[in-house]
């Protein structure tokens, strides 16, 4: 092996090293049981009952995350509206703003971000949201608890 190579060789295994790192900070933690996270499922179970499918709980460096899916005939727009003016805020989740498809409720600097399905909303093409995406016939439900960082909207806004 040339010079080159002899010095290369570690500098390509040092750089795949730290791409696989990289890649690893949002994997689940099977399903997350950090105190944080418990408390947000604690707090949508109770904001949304039965409604909840497909739960699934990450826990970063960054963030807190706590993902549900809600079938779009579970929760019409019509309900969505009476969560938006009064259940949530009853729960202290305070309506923040729409980003894209999404509607963003605070409760200090966490976020519950709640997408609305397409088939619902009837857009073309599906949307984005401030960290989660738009479903074909599911609400994407996001609670959110910035950890380090400034990943949510109502972190920044608060800090």
């Amino acid at each position: 092996m040339g010079k080159k190579m002899k010095f290369l060789v570690p500098i390509i295994f040092l750089i795949m090293l730290l791409t696989e790192c990289d890649q690893g900070e949002r994997k689940p933690t099977a399903m997350s049981n950090h105190p944080i996270n418990i408390e947000l499922k604690n707090q949508a179970r109770t904001i949304f009952n039965d409604k909840l499918e497909n739960e699934q709980s990450y826990r970063s460096y960054s963030s807190n995350d706590v993902f549900y899916e809600i079938k779009a005939e579970n929760l019409t727009m019509e309900q969505f509206e009476l969560y938006k003016n009064q259940i949530l805020p009853k729960n202290g989740w305070v309506f923040f703003s729409k980003v894209e498809q999404a509607y963003l409720f605070c409760q200090g600097t966490r976020q519950l971000e709640m997408i609305p399905p397409q088939i619902l909303v009837g857009n073309k093409v599906l949307g984005e949201g401030d960290i989660g995406r738009q479903l074909v016939d599911q609400w994407n439900i996001i609670f959110s608890h910035t950890a380090n960082g400034t990943l949510n909207q109502c972190y920044k806004y608060n800090r």
